[in-house]
């Protein structure tokens, strides 16, 4: 594990699933995230999604733009190859793991999104990034949690100003 960091939000948990799952909001609200990731479609892979008794899963990927190779500020590396891979291939791949769980992965490091209710309003969200066994014990992190640590301080204001909002209509 490379870092981990929570974000506490002022709101309901469905108001962060909402928000994580819409992106009409990413081009104004996050100009580091859309340099890097302008909107398009995911190439879907397998999904399950039918009723509440079962799990819902997913996955896809898409192209990380501009030729970068993962999505470091500057596109470039920030540790080693994971998962037996001979080169940058300059994807992002994501999975859905239930309704409250999400990865987005790279070629040198992974992003784990745990959404956790603590109660009708607030919500944890805890990112864990996660590089190879074999990468140097002295990495630096910052390179690998800035764009989603960005993004997602940029979504925590986001929320709160939405749940605000939403109890000021329901008061």
């Amino acid at each position: 594990m490379a870092a981990r960091k929570s974000y506490p939000t002022k709101a309901n948990w469905k108001l962060v699933i909402e928000n994580f799952f819409e992106c009409y909001h990413c081009q104004p609200s996050h100009p580091e995230y859309f340099r890097l990731n302008a909107y398009e479609p995911w190439h879907s892979g397998a999904s399950e999604r039918e009723g509440l008794d079962k799990v819902p899963y997913g996955m896809g990927w898409r192209w990380i733009l501009g030729g970068r190779k993962t999505l470091s500020d500057n596109g470039q590396p920030v540790s080693c190859l994971m998962g037996g891979r001979g080169a940058y291939d300059g994807r992002e791949t994501a999975f859905s793991l239930g309704r409250l769980s999400f990865v987005y992965a790279v070629s040198d490091y992974v992003t784990m999104f745990q959404m956790i209710p603590r109660n009708a309003t607030e919500t944890d969200v805890i990112v864990t990034w996660l590089i190879d066994k074999d990468a140097d014990a002295d990495i630096q992190t910052d390179p690998i949690t800035w764009m989603w640590d960005v993004t997602t301080v940029q979504d925590k204001k986001i929320i709160e100003d939405n749940a605000k909002g939403v109890s000021l209509y329901g008061a």
